[in-house]
């Protein structure tokens, strides 16, 4: 019986995450928006983040193993005591990372440090509680840390990953898309300085002509 409550739950979130990722596509306008954006048409930016992709790959990857292997660990222990839950223990290494914790993981546990971008959310607390005259530094470590997030989360996801498996192949899959998707218009909004404008694709206009095509 739990069993099928639990594939339900996940059911009924996969439908939640779909449908929410829909009513952005729907409203988005990348076009438009992008060509007013001086983020993403600044050739500097956007050279400088093509040149952190490549030294990723090419030199950083096997030698910050250790440090995306802590963020990793402590994505679940982050959300673990957002739960209200016990960790007995927290250990990290070069090789694997372990989070002793009270009770059964739950699916958002096990997949969050695929699809929250945990490092990054830190920096944009602390752009806003930060003085006027540091905020323009504290973007460059966002813009960075997310787009390591990215790299990484595409580098580690794999069926083969315990934490995959266990969250079920298929509502991982759809889980995971999906919530980088809304993080992903969520940080391009940030970045062209029209956070306001994301919310506003879920006011209630925007919901109903979404869903009455």
């Amino acid at each position: 019986m739990t069993k099928i409550i639990q594939n339900l739950v996940r059911i009924l979130v996969a439908i939640v995450v779909i449908l929410v990722c829909y009513i952005l596509y729907f409203n988005f306008s990348p076009g438009a928006f992008f060509s007013n954006c001086p983020f993403f048409s600044n050739m500097i930016i956007v050279s400088s983040l093509f040149l952190f992709i490549l030294l990723y790959f090419f030199f950083l990857k096997q030698r910050i193993t250790f440090l995306e292997i802590f963020i990793h660990e402590f994505t679940h222990m982050t959300i673990t005591l957002m739960g209200f839950r016990k960790i007995y223990s927290f250990s990290v290494s070069k090789t694997e990372g372990l989070v002793y914790k009270s009770g059964k993981m739950g699916f958002l546990e096990l997949l969050a440090p695929y699809c929250i971008p945990i490092l990054p959310l830190f920096f944009m607390l602390i752009f806003y509680i930060a003085d006027i005259r540091y905020q323009q530094y504290i973007v460059f470590f966002i813009a960075i840390s997310y787009l390591m997030y990215l790299l990484r989360s595409i580098s580690q996801f794999s069926f083969n990953q315990d934490d995959i498996q266990r969250g079920g192949k298929l509502f991982s899959l759809v889980f995971v898309l999906g919530i980088n998707l809304i993080f992903l218009l969520f940080f391009i909004h940030f970045f062209c300085g029209e956070i306001q404008s994301f919310f506003k694709l879920f006011n209630i206009d925007n919901i109903q002509k979404a869903l009455t095509l």
